[in-house]
Protein backbone atom coordinates (compact mmCIF):
# COMPACT_ATOMS: atom_id res chain seq x y z
CA UNK A 1 0.00 0.00 0.00
CA UNK A 2 2.99 1.95 -0.66
CA UNK A 3 1.51 3.44 -3.72
CA UNK A 4 3.49 7.00 -3.98
CA UNK A 5 6.88 4.93 -3.46
CA UNK A 6 5.96 2.75 -5.87
CA UNK A 7 4.95 5.01 -8.52
CA UNK A 8 8.66 7.03 -8.21
CA UNK A 9 9.91 3.36 -8.59
CA UNK A 10 7.76 2.57 -12.16
CA UNK A 11 8.16 6.12 -13.29
CA UNK A 12 12.39 5.66 -12.59
CA UNK A 13 12.11 1.64 -14.23
CA UNK A 14 9.93 3.39 -16.90
CA UNK A 15 12.53 5.83 -18.09
CA UNK A 16 15.27 3.58 -18.09
CA UNK A 17 14.28 1.35 -20.50
CA UNK A 18 13.95 2.56 -24.11
CA UNK A 19 12.63 -0.08 -25.74
CA UNK A 20 8.82 -0.45 -25.42
CA UNK A 21 8.55 -4.62 -25.24
CA UNK A 22 6.93 -6.84 -22.95
CA UNK A 23 8.79 -5.63 -19.96
CA UNK A 24 8.35 -1.81 -19.86
CA UNK A 25 4.31 -2.74 -20.58
CA UNK A 26 4.77 -4.38 -17.09
CA UNK A 27 6.12 -1.13 -15.89
CA UNK A 28 3.46 0.96 -17.49
CA UNK A 29 0.53 -1.35 -16.69
CA UNK A 30 1.94 -1.08 -12.83
CA UNK A 31 2.17 2.58 -12.96
CA UNK A 32 -1.36 2.78 -13.88
CA UNK A 33 -2.12 0.76 -11.64
CA UNK A 34 -0.92 2.79 -8.75
CA UNK A 35 -2.27 5.65 -10.06
CA UNK A 36 -5.69 4.25 -10.34
CA UNK A 37 -5.34 2.82 -6.39
CA UNK A 38 -4.57 6.12 -5.52
CA UNK A 39 -8.20 7.47 -7.10
CA UNK A 40 -5.41 9.16 -9.92
CA UNK A 41 -7.77 7.82 -13.00
CA UNK A 42 -6.79 10.69 -15.68
CA UNK A 43 -3.09 9.56 -15.00
CA UNK A 44 -3.89 5.65 -14.74
CA UNK A 45 -5.81 6.28 -18.21
CA UNK A 46 -2.79 7.98 -19.86
CA UNK A 47 -0.35 4.99 -18.81
CA UNK A 48 -2.47 2.28 -20.14
CA UNK A 49 -3.23 4.48 -23.37
CA UNK A 50 0.41 4.16 -23.79
CA UNK A 51 0.46 0.46 -23.58
CA UNK A 52 -2.62 0.28 -25.89
CA UNK A 53 -1.67 2.31 -28.89
CA UNK A 54 1.41 -0.52 -28.98
CA UNK A 55 -0.44 -3.48 -27.93
CA UNK A 56 -4.05 -3.59 -27.42
CA UNK A 57 -4.02 -7.59 -26.34
CA UNK A 58 -1.93 -7.21 -23.17
CA UNK A 59 -3.23 -7.90 -20.47
CA UNK A 60 -6.54 -6.38 -19.87
CA UNK A 61 -5.49 -2.74 -21.05
CA UNK A 62 -8.64 -2.83 -23.93
CA UNK A 63 -11.17 -3.69 -21.06
CA UNK A 64 -9.27 -0.55 -18.68
CA UNK A 65 -9.62 1.73 -21.97
CA UNK A 66 -13.23 0.93 -22.82
CA UNK A 67 -14.25 1.11 -18.81
CA UNK A 68 -12.69 4.51 -19.35
CA UNK A 69 -14.54 5.87 -21.80
CA UNK A 70 -17.50 4.49 -21.14
CA UNK A 71 -16.94 6.15 -17.59
CA UNK A 72 -16.39 9.95 -19.41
Amino acid sequence: RLFDLAEQQFELAKSELAVLDDEKKDVIYQLASCYEAMGQAEKAFEEYKAIYSADIAFRDVAAKIEGFYSRR
